[in-house]
């Protein structure tokens, strides 16, 4: 099959090349250099060329900047998945977009199944879910992935991932950073890109279309997934919890813990536990 990854250079993307390959699979890759999600004519003059099987669309504007560019936010996560979409129907194709933990708000305390109702209460949460209805719209041969709290070898924008942030802290000067803290009552799952990645590609391979959770197995806080970290490093700077602050619960919610129960009923499901895949992932990078 022939599939094309959109933002090869992104933290999943390098992940998704990587095992669209190791899969045997033809793979074309696309930097926002060679194909923009916000700009239609580019997409379908890159597709329309190149004629894919299947596109995998992880282009995303995320993180706290969201909330003050609302605009790129849906300009992205929205229109860039409306583009996507109905270039890849009007080639016959199968599309992949790429969402997230962060749909739901949090509200509840158990698992998000893929029959949850969305209800997020930020803005990066509620552009993934107008980018969801719209693949869903534009596409009948659509999956829809969500997961969070993802970490990989590659690193994010900010040229590190969660585990080596919390190294990096840990490691500072004394003087400087006397302990570390992070919350300990924000619950999600850590996972790892090279996981998510190679999952995606089985799910491709099917026609198995809808919503999709694949994260790995489990759940943590902040401070469960920092202290697994130090742990498995060999940290010995002071670690302590701390409660989310009134200020960071406006946009974070403090449970998106998914369970992957189509990928079970379909028997695909590939997800290690949390605590393996970063296990796993940290001796990749060298750090145990």
């Amino acid at each position: 099959m022939k599939i094309a990854v959109i933002g090869k250079n992104g933290m999943l993307g390098h992940d998704l090349c990587r095992q669209v390959e190791a899969r045997g699979h033809e793979l074309i890759a696309y930097g926002r250099e060679d194909l923009d999600v916000t700009n239609i004519d580019s997409v379908r003059t890159r597709l329309g060329a190149d004629k894919p099987h299947l596109v995998i669309n992880p282009a995303a504007f995320h993180g706290a900047v969201c909330e003050t560019n609302p605009g790129d936010s849906y300009a992205v996560n929205a229109g860039g998945a409306a583009n996507v979409a109905l270039v890849t129907n009007e080639l016959g194709c199968k599309v992949m977009f790429m969402s997230t933990d962060y749909v739901f708000g949090g509200h509840i305390r158990v698992p998000y199944t893929e029959l949850a109702k969305p209800d997020p209460i930020n803005i990066y949460g509620h552009s993934k879910v107008v980018g969801e209805n719209v693949v869903r719209t534009l596409n009948p041969q659509h999956y829809i992935v969500r997961a969070g709290w993802l970490y990989g070898v590659k690193g994010s924008k900010k040229g590190h991932t969660f585990p080596t942030m919390a190294i990096s802290l840990a490691q500072k000067p004394e003087a400087e950073k006397p302990s570390v803290e992070f919350p300990d009552d924000q619950f999600g799952t850590p996972t790892s890109t090279w996981e998510l990645a190679g999952q995606m590609v089985v799910i491709g391979e099917t026609d198995e279309y809808g919503i999709f959770h694949a994260s790995n197995e489990g759940q943590a806080s902040w401070y469960g997934f920092a202290k697994l970290v130090f742990e498995l490093t060999g940290q010995t700077k002071p670690l302590n919890p701390r409660q989310t602050t009134p200020e960071e619960a406006r946009t974070r919610p403090l449970y998106t813990v998914l369970e992957n129960a189509r990928l079970k009923n379909l028997d695909l499901n590939q997800m290690s536990p949390w605590e393996t895949a970063v296990e796993a992932y940290l001796k990749e990078k060298e750090l145990i």
